[in-house]
């Protein structure tokens, strides 16, 4: 069972890893690690990815947890704005990289990625999910991972991403609709 976090209590762990506590930068790797790498991996495609994303942002909060402000927002917000600054620039060096013929385009999802649910799930339809959200622009597909992986409120998405609730109700409402109808088609091509 994945815990759930308290946003004042995220600001005061993020506090007292200002201070170098390892108990506190502990319980906010136990409630954010997880979320942070399903957000990599829908957004940047692949497990690993996502592993590095988690990683990444849990050193940069240790190194920069006295930055962190209460007054300015609340933590939880202050962690996946970190994530997203980060994903966001991994991003751009992929699509470098694919561009420039260094790497190979992604293909579906990856089968590094280990677990028991990649058991019980149906190869096909996992893959087909993933692809639809990675052909999300990348606003779109920002603000819905937020949503659903990282269990973030509209409003809170808003701070993350700098802009308007309305935008972000907006790009969660056309990530959405354009997701329905990719697996739409999936399931009348199968038929």
């Amino acid at each position: 069972m994945q815990p759930k976090e308290n946003p004042d209590e995220t600001g005061l762990l993020l506090s007292k890893v200002a201070t170098g506590d390892r108990d506190a930068f502990a319980a906010l790797w136990e409630v954010f690690s997880d979320r942070l790498v399903v957000l990599g991996l829908r957004y940047l495609g692949s497990y690993e990815d996502g592993q590095d994303l988690a990683q990444e942002t849990f050193l940069r909060i240790y190194r920069a947890a006295g930055k962190f402000d209460p007054a300015k927002g609340n933590g939880k917000t202050w962690i996946y704005t970190i994530a997203r600054n980060i994903a966001r620039d991994r991003l751009r060096r992929q699509r470098l990289r694919w561009i420039v013929g260094l790497d190979d385009l992604p293909t579906a999802i990856e089968d590094s990625m280990a677990g028991p649910e990649r058991v019980t799930l149906d190869r096909d339809a996992l893959s087909n999910s993933h692809a639809a959200t990675l052909n999300l622009p990348d606003a779109q597909r920002m603000a819905l991972l937020l949503s659903v992986v990282g269990d973030v409120q509209t409003s809170e998405i808003a701070d993350i991403m700098g802009k308007s609730r309305g935008s972000v109700e907006q790009l969660i409402v056309r990530a959405r609709r354009y997701l329905r109808a990719a697996t739409k088609e999936d399931d009348d091509v199968a038929e």
